[in-house]
């Protein structure tokens, strides 16, 4: 069967000004529907860029009659974006007599430029405000422009000076002397929030100092108590942590401000003892508002603990000629006494000139032993992959002869 066109729900909208400052209130009516339009049921709705407050109640009139509904919680809370908001979304009830058309009218206030700062609202910001009727999704938009306060952009410089090693890296345990320089002599310092994060793989040696324009070095925690959040828990990760984070006080004055402190990176044992091995990034990143600047490096942990032997009958045969058709027993062992291997993916690689002898088997950690299961391909983490490469053909390439997570209860 086919529809018959149908006549679009008309939806008009005005607007009281396309053009504001911050604080100003707006007027807006909108028109849904026509003569035709049947109430019952009838849904209706208004959404809008999240820079408003609601006033008062939104007014509905219809057929010589006048009812009050509410702004929608979402439009009324006060957190404000560039997004968008729902401001009210009403449904005449089944059975409501009569036809359109349905006029409503509302009034909105636009958030002043204090709150627009508050909220990271900055520079000339479009409105936009559509009325939708739901039964064929006709809608009108209509748009202002308010312009708030100018975006601040304060120059962030971060800055280290260390002892490296040969190959450019941190050994565990190096010192790090870090700088973190904003703005200039001519940027007002007052209401900037500053933040640091870092790796988690240093730990802080002595005071934060900081310096603000022409004024005394002194501890951060003198200038503003409770900047300093970094605190020695011992649980050292590969995860950023945050060093500092404060707002400079409103009686802050001109820059630069200039951060300085120092860190050391964690040695050998508290990296083995978080489990942390091999060659590991160190970050460090300062923030002013919205920008920032970092630097990056690496230190080199001992190798994880791992080891791999090959017999025969016993015997050693690393390194040694073995004949063709021999076959020769592989022993691997990863991590220590102590670790904890659950989660831990384990892989092995060997030439695609030998076969695999029967299953590959796991000793956990209280002496029993368990098979590795059948996995499903080179890329997987499931197991045991020798049925992927069991094709008769063979080749002086190396294949993954297993890659597997380790069960939580190894």
């Amino acid at each position: 069967m086919i529809e018959k066109p149908h006549e679009p729900v008309p939806v008009v909208k005005t607007i009281s000004s396309t053009t504001n400052m911050p604080g100003d209130e707006v007027n807006y009516t909108v028109t849904y529907g026509n003569e035709t339009t049947e109430l019952s049921k009838f849904h209706f709705s208004d959404s809008m860029t999240d820079v408003v407050i609601p006033q008062g109640q939104v007014q509905v009139n219809y057929n010589g009659q006048t009812t009050q509904i509410d702004f929608s919680n979402q439009s009324k809370d006060p957190y404000y974006s560039k997004g968008t908001t729902t401001l009210f979304d009403y449904t005449f009830p089944e059975g409501t007599p009569g036809y359109g058309p349905v006029t409503v009218t509302y009034s909105v206030k636009l958030i002043d430029a204090e709150t627009a700062k508050n909220s990271g609202i900055y520079d000339s910001t479009e409105v936009i405000n559509t009325a939708r009727e739901h039964k064929y999704n006709t809608t009108d938009t209509k748009k202002t422009t308010v312009k708030y306060e100018k975006e601040p952009h304060y120059k962030v410089t971060k800055t280290e000076s260390s002892i490296k090693t040969k190959d450019g890296k941190w050994a565990p345990g190096t010192e790090i002397h870090y700088t973190l320089t904003i703005g200039d002599a001519e940027t007002e310092m007052s209401g900037i929030h500053i933040r640091d994060v870092m790796t988690d793989l240093q730990t802080l040696q002595g005071d934060v100092m900081i310096k603000v324009g022409n004024g005394q070095q002194m501890r951060l925690t003198d200038y503003v108590a409770g900047a300093v959040k970094w605190n020695d828990d011992g649980n050292y990760s590969t995860n950023d942590t945050v060093l500092l984070d404060f707002i400079m006080p409103v009686n802050a004055g001109k820059g630069p401000v200039v951060i300085t402190y120092t860190t050391k990176v964690i040695d050998s044992d508290a990296a083995s003892a978080a489990q942390i091995y091999g060659d590991k990034e160190i970050r460090n990143t300062g923030y002013a508002n919205n920008e920032h600047d970092g630097t990056t490096g690496h230190s080199v942990f001992d190798s994880y603990p791992m080891n791999k032997t090959v017999t025969q009958e016993n015997t050693d045969v690393n390194g040694q000629d073995v004949e063709m058709g021999s076959t020769v027993h592989y022993t691997l062992t990863f991590g220590k006494a102590g670790m904890d291997m659950k989660g831990t993916v384990i892989e092995d690689y060997m030439t695609d000139l030998q076969k695999l002898v029967g299953d590959i088997t796991i000793r956990k950690a209280d002496g029993t032993s368990f098979t590795m299961p059948v996995g499903t391909g080179q890329y997987s983490q499931d197991g045991n992959n020798w049925n992927f490469w069991d094709d008769g053909k063979y080749s002086d390439s190396m294949i993954c002869l297993f890659k597997y997570r380790l069960p939580d209860d190894i």
